[in-house]
């Protein structure tokens, strides 16, 4: 069997979260730490918030897909 399309594919996923990674730290240093209740201040926070979560969803998919044996 010839395993260069499998090692072709997993390099791509593995380069595919590793700009995920980057992207992530990238948005996570915008995101404020203390926390702001007044004044109308959560609305930025929260969209920092959300963002980081769709990142992390994708990281978690794309690092698990590579894990499964190719039959």
């Amino acid at each position: 069997m010839n395993y260069l399309p499998l090692l072709a594919v997993w390099i791509v996923l593995a380069l595919v979260v590793l700009a995920l990674f980057v992207w992530r730290q990238s948005v996570a240093r915008n995101e404020d730490d203390s926390l702001h209740v007044m004044h109308g201040a959560l609305a930025p926070q929260t969209a920092v918030a959300q963002k980081l979560d769709v990142i992390d969803k994708w990281g978690k998919i794309l690092t698990v897909i590579p894990s499964f044996p190719a039959f």
